[in-house]
């Protein structure tokens, strides 16, 4: 149970659920490589750095800017400000641009004999949830051709 293992709190499993929600928003159907190589719109607007993410996250937080879809409303400051700073990193973790960084935290999270939140290492226990939530969504991301026509 990744809630549990991982000690995950309710902002971070919102996060986690948004984050799953939003990844793909609005999905123009052309990959990264594709817009970097044509210099399409949303290239220039993100610099050729995960396109396609930074667009999902940009045009969720637009949608969900709105009072009546603002999901958000009645969190404080600061849990509305980890909850967008996670939510961030986890969609910009399904770039497959960094699928052999991800491959690798994953990797090393599984060879080590400490728990996945490891309060002694140089992570802290923000950044170490942070990884969990960022390898959790870009597995499901990339899971997805895994399933039964008739589910994916």
């Amino acid at each position: 149970n990744l809630k549990e293992a991982a000690e995950l709190d309710q902002i971070d499993t919102l996060s986690l659920i948004v984050s799953g929600l939003i990844h793909d928003f609005k999905h123009p159907g052309l990959n990264n490589a594709f817009h970097q190589t044509t210099m399409s719109n949303l290239a220039i607007r993100y610099n050729d750095q995960s396109i396609l993410e930074n667009y999902h996250i940009a045009q969720s937080f637009k949608v969900l800017k709105k009072s009546s879809y603002n999901i958000f409303k009645k969190l404080s400051s600061e849990e509305l400000r980890i909850i967008r700073s996670r939510i961030i990193k986890a969609v910009l973790a399904t770039d497959m641009a960094i699928h052999g960084q991800v491959n690798n935290q994953m990797s090393n999270l599984l060879t080590r004999e400490e728990p996945f939140i490891n309060k002694s290492t140089d992570l802290t226990e923000f950044q170490s949830k942070q990884v969990l939530l960022n390898i959790a969504l870009h597995y499901a991301d990339i899971s997805n051709p895994t399933r039964a026509f008739p589910l994916a």
